[in-house]
């Protein structure tokens, strides 16, 4: 649970009973949302596969979902995106997020 909540702490979105599509978004909660927050607050901006009819089924197998402890790069874009437009000093270079998959394909041990 501090995992999950630390997310919320770096801008990372809930992923559980997620809507479809922005558009299921009630519209005066999406217009205060970034590009970014819409993305990562729906089904279609977190997943390939196309939305289940039923919300419940619509919560990733995430530490920001059903807490499986895996994290996605969404999960730290926010603060690394801020941290690089705010934090570096001129001529810095720009942190960057490793994305690439564990050697045994299992994050969710590392």
């Amino acid at each position: 649970i501090a995992a999950h909540e630390f997310g919320h702490l770096i801008g990372a979105s809930d992923e559980y009973e997620m809507p479809a599509t922005a558009a299921d978004i009630p519209a005066d909660v999406r217009r205060r949302l970034t590009p970014m927050e819409r993305r990562h607050s729906t089904w279609a901006g977190v997943s390939p596969d196309a939305a289940p009819e039923d919300e419940h089924d619509r919560t990733t197998h995430t530490i920001m979902g059903d807490q499986t402890p895996i994290a996605e790069f969404r999960h730290v874009e926010a603060i690394t995106t801020w941290f690089n437009e705010n934090m570096l000093a001129p001529g810095e270079p720009r942190y960057l997020v490793n994305t690439h998959a564990y050697p045994d394909g299992d994050r969710a041990s590392h």
